[in-house]
């Protein structure tokens, strides 16, 4: 974080890495989003939120899906259900 955000970064991330700012706050001081999107031709989010927020970084190829399930706090979000493949 230090290489894109600085000393400020730096000090964030050990922040949170002691539990003292979530990961939303997180994002919010040092949003990475523009960093990974750079190069990219187009893009689909899962919330409108991340739509809305794309032309701010100069992306406007992109779609909104929704997720196949409903998300939870389960971190695979799939609980017991098998993948399904995307393509055949």
């Amino acid at each position: 974080m230090e290489r894109y955000y600085g000393m400020a970064g730096g000090r964030a991330v050990a922040r949170y890495l002691e539990g003292a700012f979530d990961t939303d706050l997180l994002a919010q001081l040092c949003p990475l989003s523009p960093l990974a999107l750079q190069n990219a031709l187009g893009v689909v989010v899962h919330n409108k939120q991340g739509l809305k927020a794309l032309p701010q970084v100069g992306l406007h190829a992109a779609a909104y899906a929704t997720l196949p399930y409903a998300p939870t706090g389960n971190l695979t979000g799939r609980g017991s259900r098998v993948p399904v493949p995307l393509a055949g």
